[in-house]
């Protein structure tokens, strides 16, 4: 599969609005990204951005590959959509 870069965004943009300190965040919140790229681009971006450690915690996949949930960006997350916003500047 092809990695959808806005999507891969778009994705993160979503965990960094909604995270919070206390609760894992569910597949839900990716509503409208599943609308406008699809689900399965949405679940793939999502497991880029967890092989690349931009994603805090265990592995939110289930055994079959399903998203679970996650809580938050590392720091390596928040890092990367700075450098993408300092590029579109």
């Amino acid at each position: 599969m092809k990695l959808n870069w806005d999507c891969f965004y778009n994705v993160l943009q979503t965990i960094e609005q909604h995270s919070t300190t206390t609760s894992n965040l569910p597949f839900s919140i990716f509503g409208d990204l599943q609308k406008e790229y699809g689900k399965d681009q949405v679940e793939y971006c999502l497991h880029q951005a967890y092989e690349a450690d931009l994603l805090i915690g265990d592995d939110p996949f289930d055994a079959q590959g399903n998203f679970i949930s996650t809580s938050d960006l590392s720091l390596k997350g928040h890092q990367f959509l700075a450098d993408q916003d300092h590029n579109k500047e």
